[in-house]
């Protein structure tokens, strides 16, 4: 949950990509998100994440400083050789072709699907402009003012993951898209809208695979059964 333990994640991933030798890798980082400006049980596929200041970067603090790689090629050793002190961040940049692939899969399942910015906050609570947790130094009407602003800006969701996810597959040179359902505050709501979401996913990646219709239908219709 949030950027430190999506990170240990990634890393992991990457590395285990790496000794099985791995080719053409994507990575889809599917779950929830808060929507701003949809509607719940709608899809959001990011076209690229910011941060709690709303800009495009990731921040990763290395040594007390910041940093930013000399070259964007990959290697396992890194020396103080291999970066300069800039006061810049990690750009977040997601793969279009996968973003293409995952919209038109969900528009074939019929779940209704929005592209745009997703805000990456650091917290669950006053990051969000949430109003019930123990602390709130702010009124209503300044979240919605800010939810107005994030919205003109190209904002439709809001999560914790998206800026280390797109930072970190674009650095590692990995095709990487964020895929996240929007759902009101009811936790009910996952077991209305988790089915199609899955089913989305399980027949993107089977189509990716080359895999036929029926077997792909027939495999969904059984993990549910068995599953949910």
């Amino acid at each position: 949950m949030g950027t430190p333990s999506l990170s240990i994640m990634l890393i992991e991933m990457l590395k285990l990509m790496h000794h099985a030798k791995a080719e053409d890798v994507k990575f889809i980082r599917l779950g929830t998100s808060g929507g701003v400006g949809v509607e719940p049980g709608t899809v959001v596929v990011t076209t690229n994440a910011m941060n709690g200041e709303l800009t495009d970067k990731y921040v990763q603090w290395i040594a007390g400083k910041r940093y930013e790689r000399l070259t964007l090629s990959y290697t396992h050793v890194y020396t103080t050789a291999n970066y300069k002190h800039l006061q810049i961040e990690r750009e977040t940049w997601l793969d279009e072709d996968l973003r293409k692939d995952l919209i038109a899969t969900a528009a074939e399942n019929n779940i209704p699907v929005v592209t745009g910015l997703t805000l990456c906050a650091d917290d669950f609570y006053e990051g969000q402009m949430r109003l019930d947790g123990f602390f709130c130094e702010y009124k209503s009407d300044e979240k919605f003012d800010f939810l107005k602003k994030i919205h003109e800006k190209g904002v439709r969701n809001i999560e914790m993951e998206s800026t280390c996810f797109a930072s970190t597959t674009y650095r590692a040179g990995v095709k990487g898209e964020t895929y996240m359902i929007h759902m009101d505050r009811d936790a009910a709501a996952w077991h209305v809208h988790r089915k199609p979401l899955l089913l989305t996913l399980l027949d993107y990646v089977f189509a990716t695979l080359w895999i036929g219709a029926s077997f792909r239908h027939a495999y969904s219709a059984f993990f549910f059964q068995t599953t949910y």
